[in-house]
C-alpha cells in the first residue's frame, strides 16, 4: 500500500510558480491522476491525505482513495491510524518530508519514501521507462528534500486538465 501526504507532496514537489498560479483544487486533481497512473502500473492500493475539509469524506477516483480529514484531525493523524491499522506495517510506505510524522509512521513499523524519491519513480512512468522500487528510495525522509524533482512535476502536469470523476 502507498500513503501520501497529500499537502505534504503537493507542496514540497511543485514548488514551480506557474503552477502555483493554479487553482488548488486543479493542483489536488492533476495530481491524484498521476497517483491514478501509478496505482495501475503497481496494481496496488494508493491514498492520498489531505487536511482540513468541513468533514471526512473518503472517495475513490480511479485507483486512488482520496481522504479529507476534517477540521479536528490531521492528515497525519489519519495516516498513522492507517498504518497501525495494517495487518503487515512493514508494506505501508508513505511519502512525506515531514519528519514528525516520519518518526511516527516508522514507530507503528511503515516505511517512508521521499517526495523526491517518489516523484522521481513518478517522472520515470511517464516516460515509459520501467518502474523498479529501489531500497535506496526507501526510508528517505530523514533527509530534507531541498531538491525536488519539479521538472518532472511540470511535465506530467502540462497535458491538461483532469479527466472527470466517474
Amino acid at each position: 500500500m502507498l500513503i501520501v501526504d497529500g499537502y505534504n507532496w503537493l507542496f514540497g514537489v511543485v514548488a514551480d510558480a506557474e503552477l502555483g498560479k493554479r487553482p488548488l483544487e486543479r493542483q489536488r486533481n492533476q495530481a491524484i491522476r498521476l497517483l491514478a497512473g501509478w496505482a495501475e502500473w503497481h496494481t496496488e492500493a494508493v491514498v492520498i491525505v489531505f487536511d482540513g475539509a468541513a468533514a471526512r469524506t473518503r472517495q475513490q477516483v480511479g485507483g486512488v482513495e482520496v481522504w479529507f480529514t476534517p477540521k479536528s484531525r490531521t492528515a497525519d493523524d489519519e495516516i498513522v491510524a492507517r498504518v497501525r491499522a495494517a495487518e503487515r506495517p512493514r508494506e505501508v510506505r508513505v511519502v512525506t518530508a515531514d519528519r514528525l510524522l516520519g518518526d511516527r509512521v516508522r514507530a507503528e513499523g511503515g516505511v517512508i519514501w521521499s517526495p523526491r524519491d517518489f516523484s522521481g519513480r513518478l517522472k520515470e512512468l511517464q516516460s515509459g521507462q520501467t518502474l523498479r522500487l529501489r531500497r535506496e528510495d526507501l526510508d528517505g525522509g530523514d533527509k530534507p528534500d531541498a531538491e525536488p524533482d519539479v521538472d518532472g512535476m511540470v511535465r506530467a502536469f502540462e497535458d491538461g486538465p483532469p479527466p472527470r470523476d466517474r
